[in-house]
């Protein structure tokens, strides 16, 4: 194969190698559920109980996840803007729907965690009741280890046409009430969300302090991006501020659909998910080592 001559060429080359490089050495966990990792479809076993890419169910009894195509999906889930061809979903049928994968968590990185979701209008057969809640993301094992978890929640649980509502599960600096975390909405944005389109969450954490940083949501469909900063505001993971109660590392993610008392029989919450990512957030300063790298290629490559 010919070498380019050009040497902008070479050096963009020479970029995006580390660029591509630089990405895998900070993701953790990625998975956008496509036909190269997840298949044949539908699955009729899931993807939790059946081990697809290290997913498995752990709770003897819930309901696997399965993964579908967009195309011709039998829940009628809208194309996620952002998404390929397929999709994870998951829901509650008399039991509650869990999957869950390992991931590498340290005690002294930041992480931001970052999934797409769309919950689908309440499907209960009458008189059942819409039940609460209808999905969560969160790090695992929660009853032991230092976690934090979303939390989707019908607007009105009487009136789920209303919409629903994105939670964050946090406890305060000293780690009250342990493991019972307490819920909290940080914005006008995360309220009143539409069913059956898709919006995409992002969480980060430091490990160090133990704490939550940062939240965003995207409306997928509109590009519209709302960040709030979470330093300060006393969300801290299980073990308290620096992890003060001593509690282990997670290791673990997992998703989650259905909740509430007294199940229905039917899939009455059903939710999908796509595109999860758990990454490090980058030290401070090495975007601008990453430049100066790019631009030694460059000048290399130019004379």
């Amino acid at each position: 194969m010919r070498v380019p001559a050009c040497g902008r060429a070479s050096a963009s080359l020479v970029g995006l190698t580390v660029l591509l490089a630089a990405s895998a050495a900070n993701a953790q966990y990625a998975s956008d559920f496509e036909p190269e990792t997840y298949g044949p479809f539908p699955l009729t076993n899931g993807f939790g109980g059946g081990g697809q890419d290290g997913w498995y169910n752990p709770v003897a009894g819930s309901n696997d996840w399965t993964v579908y195509n967009y195309v011709g999906n039998p829940q009628g889930v809208v194309q996620n803007p952002q998404g390929s061809t397929q999709f994870a979903y998951g829901a509650l049928v008399t039991n509650l729907g869990r999957a869950q994968h390992t991931a590498t968590i340290l005690g002294t990185n930041s992480y931001t965690l970052t999934f797409d979701q769309c919950v689908l209008p309440w499907n209960g057969a009458p008189p059942e009741v819409a039940q609460n809640n209808i999905a969560s993301f969160s790090l695992q094992p929660s009853a032991t280890a230092r976690s934090f978890q979303t939390l989707s929640i019908w607007q009105d649980v009487n009136n789920p046409a209303a919409g629903w509502q994105q939670a964050i599960g946090a406890v305060d600096n000293a780690g009250s009430g342990a493991h019972a975390v307490s819920f909290f909405t940080v914005g006008a944005a995360w309220q009143n969300l539409q069913t059956n389109h898709w919006y995409r969450f992002s969480e980060t954490f430091d490990m160090g302090g133990n704490m939550l940083t940062s939240a965003s949501v995207t409306d997928l469909h509109t590009n519209a991006i709302t960040t709030v900063n979470l330093v300060g505001a006393g969300l801290f993971l299980t073990g308290g501020s620096g992890n003060v109660l001593g509690y282990t590392l997670p290791t673990d993610l997992r998703m989650f659909a259905g909740g509430g008392s007294g199940a229905p029989t039917s899939a009455g919450n059903r939710i999908g998910m796509d595109n999860v990512n758990l990454s490090i957030v980058p030290a401070p300063g090495a975007a601008g080592l990453l430049g100066l790298g790019l631009l030694a290629a460059s000048r290399r490559r130019r004379s």
